[in-house]
C-alpha cells in the first residue's frame, strides 16, 4: 500500500489571488531535475509538493545514475521536500514501469496534484510516453526545460551555483581521452572545463544519454551533500560510478 506525505502549504499568487498548482517533480537526482526544481521554485503559478524517484529494486540506486537510496534521500531532506520511492526491477519493463508509477500517481490526483513535472529537454519520444501516460490517468505533464538549448541550460546550471559531480558515462560516446591518459568522465566536477573536454557530437547536457550526473548542492540546499567516490561498475553500454554516502 502507497501512502504520499506533503509538508507544503497551500499558497495563492500574489498577483491574481488565485491557488498555485499542486506539481510533483520527478527526480533523478542529477542537474536536469535540479534545474528544473529552480524554475518551478520561481513559478510563481506552481507549488512543489514532493519528488518521486525510481530505484533498481536489487541495489536501492537509481539506474544509470550512480547515487543509492541513502543520498537522493539527503537530497530530498536538504531540499525540505518528501521523497516517494518507487522500485522497479532491474530490468524493467514498460508495463512494470507503468503499473507501479499509475498506481501512485492515482493518489497525488486523488491529493489534487495536477502536474507532474519532468526535466527532459528534447527527447520527443519519451515526452510523448510520459503524456501518454499522465492522459491515462487525468494528470498533466509539465516539462520546464522543453525547448531550450542545452547549452544555454549548462550556462544556467552553472551560473545559479549548481555544483554537480559525473557518476555515469556511455564508454562509446566518451572514450578515454588518449592512450594510457588517467582521465576519467565519472568522478569529474560538471563545470566548463568538463564540457570544454567532451567530444564533438556530445550534447552539454548528456540529452542523448552520452552521461549522467548527481547533484551535491544547489540554491535550495540547506547545505551540501556529504558523499565519497566508489567503485566504477559497467551496467548496460554505462559506467558508473558508485558513490558512497558519508
Amino acid at each position: 500500500m502507497i501512502s504520499i506525505q506533503y509538508y507544503g502549504t497551500q499558497m495563492s499568487n500574489s498577483s491574481t489571488h488565485e491557488p498555485r498548482k499542486k506539481v510533483v517533480l520527478f527526480w533523478s537526482g542529477g542537474k536536469d531535475s535540479a534545474l528544473s526544481l529552480y524554475e518551478l521554485k520561481n513559478d510563481p503559478t506552481r507549488e512543489v509538493i514532493g519528488l518521486i524517484t525510481t530505484f533498481d529494486k536489487s541495489n536501492n540506486r537509481v539506474r544509470f545514475q550512480g547515487a543509492d537510496e541513502h543520498l537522493i534521500s539527503l537530497q530530498a531532506k536538504l531540499l525540505n521536500l518528501p521523497l516517494q520511492r518507487v522500485y522497479l526491477g532491474h530490468d524493467c519493463s514498460n508495463e512494470e514501469y507503468v503499473q507501479k508509477i499509475s498506481e501512485l500517481l492515482k493518489l497525488y490526483k486523488k491529493a489534487k496534484v495536477e502536474e507532474v513535472v519532468f526535466g527532459d529537454i528534447n527527447q520527443v519520444e519519451i515526452r510523448s510516453f510520459r503524456e501518454n501516460l499522465l492522459n491515462e490517468i487525468g494528470l498533466k505533464a509539465y516539462f520546464p526545460l522543453w525547448g531550450k538549448s542545452t547549452q544555454e541550460l549548462a550556462k544556467k546550471f552553472l551560473e545559479t551555483h549548481h555544483k554537480a559531480v559525473v557518476v555515469a558515462f556511455m564508454s562509446s560516446m566518451l572514450p578515454q581521452k588518449s592512450e594510457g591518459n588517467e582521465f576519467k568522465w565519472a568522478s569529474q566536477n560538471y563545470s566548463q572545463e568538463f564540457i570544454d573536454l567532451l567530444p564533438e557530437g556530445v550534447d552539454t547536457c548528456g540529452e542523448n544519454g552520452e552521461f549522467h550526473t548527481f547533484v551535491y548542492y544547489g540554491p535550495y540546499f540547506k547545505t551540501r551533500v556529504s558523499f565519497s567516490s566508489g567503485i566504477i561498475r559497467e551496467d548496460g553500454p554505462y559506467q558508473v560510478l558508485h558513490l558512497q554516502s558519508q
